[in-house]
């Protein structure tokens, strides 16, 4: 069949949770709430071996920064500040100053 571990790894990181997600009956906040907090209680009760305890899925820090923030609003912030330091291209550096400007400041 041509599948790979890391195909079989990508398969169940995308529906795993869809899987998850569809068992939650009904789909209103207080059912929500609580599949959330089992769900936490779950990936806490996760063995993390030493050393990459920061590794695994459950302590990423880059997925968990989508608990404390906006990854793609920090990113399109960084791409206008990067965009507004055009010096061959003064009309985009200015059009992306003004949209962050506007926008994320």
């Amino acid at each position: 069949m041509g599948a790979t571990a890391e195909a079989a790894y990508k398969r169940i990181a995308i529906l795993g949770p869809r899987a998850i997600l569809a068992q939650i009956d009904p789909w209103d906040v207080e059912t929500i709430n609580e599949a959330a907090d089992a769900a936490e209680k779950l990936l806490a009760s996760l063995p993390k071996p030493p050393g990459v305890a920061d590794l695994q899925p459950a302590g990423d820090p880059w997925q968990e920064s989508w608990l404390r923030g906006d990854p793609l609003r920090e990113g399109s912030a960084a791409v206008l500040a990067r965009l507004a330091q055009r010096s061959d291209a003064p009309s985009v550096a200015a059009f992306a100053a003004e949209l962050r400007g506007q926008h994320y400041e």
